[in-house]
């Protein structure tokens, strides 16, 4: 949604940016569902937002906090062109 968003507001950088996140965190999620369930090798990826160390939630976060940013950038876009 953040993607299209950007791409109508004609911010490219928001829109790639955002696709690439989300693509990030659900390939990052489907190898690690695939490794649990025995279907692929392991790889030794955490699952998003969880990690025993730490340092992938600290990245998932950071990620999170980007998209919200970017969110937050096309609404004032929207409310500029709207005037």
């Amino acid at each position: 949604m953040i993607a299209r968003t950007g791409s109508d507001n004609q911010r490219p950088f928001i829109a790639f940016s955002a696709v690439g996140v989300g693509v990030l965190l659900a390939a990052q999620a489907f190898i690690n569902m695939g490794v649990a369930s025995g279907l692929l090798p392991t790889k030794g990826l955490t699952l998003p937002f969880v990690s025993s160390g730490g340092s992938s939630l600290i990245i998932c976060c950071c990620f999170i906090a980007l998209l919200l940013r970017m969110q937050a950038e096309c609404r004032e876009g929207k409310k500029g062109v709207d005037k």
